[in-house]
């Protein structure tokens, strides 16, 4: 039984030494060339632009955005102007801070998320607002 505990142990002392040399590995980036073009570089004497976007769901059920600069519009009006913004500033120094309902559904979201990466937007936050309010 003794020698059985031995080898099961020096096994195990293996097992975790090549664990602890193998695991940063894991984290290594590869830089690969690309054919997406490269996002502008920040301007540092541009400042950043927030964009902070309450959505909410309407009486017709479709996704609404709106803010203190824009007022209430669809979602795909949103996006546009959206675009638009990326084209006027460097879209690295927007920053979008997504607050939605909890009735909003989570395909918008990722739409809104997905836009943003499309434009080169990679400051996007989300934050919760809590329950729905149920309608009456």
């Amino acid at each position: 039984m003794t020698p059985m505990v031995d080898i099961v142990m020096v096994i195990l002392i293996f097992f975790m030494a090549c664990s602890a040399i193998l695991g940063p590995e894991w984290f290594l980036k590869t830089v690969l060339p690309s054919n997406k073009p490269q996002p502008a570089t920040v301007d540092q004497n541009e400042q950043p632009t927030r964009v902070e976007v309450v959505l909410s769901v309407g009486s017709d059920g479709a996704t609404i955005a709106s803010s203190r600069a824009l007022e209430i519009e669809t979602l795909d009006a949103f996006l546009t102007r959206l675009e638009k913004l990326s084209i006027e500033k460097t879209p690295g120094s927007i920053e979008v801070l997504l607050k939605p309902d909890a009735a909003v559904p989570y395909q918008d979201i990722v739409r809104i998320h997905g836009e943003c990466q499309r434009l080169g937007i990679s400051k996007v936050g989300m934050t919760d607002r809590g329950p729905a309010i149920p309608a009456r």
